[in-house]
């Protein structure tokens, strides 16, 4: 189910290691039939950034905004920690500005 996967997502965010996992599950809810919402996408850009993989957690970040599913706080959060740490500064700042406009 959804739910199950958006857990499994969540959880990845624990461990270095899980980084690893979240891309499959994406793939692996598609093959299932059952399409990403907002905490999804969400919790696999967090995941994504907090376990070193910004540039990863920009793509999901992107498909996300691509798909019109709008980002929560910690989506926002996450991707501006990942230009930072791809040094996309204006990105980041961009980013900044469009989360404090959507309040």
């Amino acid at each position: 189910s959804l739910g199950e996967f958006n857990a499994a997502i969540s959880a990845c965010a624990g461990s270095y290691a899980g980084g690893a996992r979240v891309l499959p599950l994406l793939r692996a809810m598609k093959e299932a039939g059952l399409a990403p919402d907002a905490r999804t996408f969400n919790s696999a850009t967090y995941a994504l950034q907090k376990t070193g993989r910004p540039e990863q957690a920009l793509g999901v970040f992107a498909a996300m905004c691509v798909r019109g599913v709008a980002p929560n706080s910690a989506g926002y959060t996450a991707a501006i920690a990942a230009c930072a740490a791809t040094g996309r500064w204006r990105r980041a700042v961009a980013l900044l500005t469009e989360m404090e406009l959507r309040g």
